[in-house]
């Protein structure tokens, strides 16, 4: 069963939280959508930046090197982090 995670995802440590629970992908939205609204496209694009770099540092911070996780893809055109 495949389990995706959309909903108040607004920090790094919040897409960690959800692959860690065990989800497939996890959509960041809203987020990316407060973005938009405050200086279009450069604007969703540098929260997920933000989101990205808050994500590599939780997973530094947690013992877990993101190097040695080949498996993640940042699909910044749908606006969501995969786990396969």
């Amino acid at each position: 069963m495949e389990f995706y995670l959309d909903g108040g995802i607004m920090k790094g440590t919040d897409i960690f939280k959800g692959l860690a629970a065990g989800a497939n992908m996890v959509f960041v939205g809203k987020a990316t959508l407060y973005g938009l609204g405050v200086n279009g496209t450069a604007g969703a694009t540098d929260v997920l930046k933000l989101l990205k770099n808050e994500f590599e540092l939780t997973l530094i911070q947690t013992g877990r090197i993101f190097e040695n996780i080949p498996n993640i893809k940042y699909k910044i055109r749908s606006y969501s982090f995969v786990f396969p």
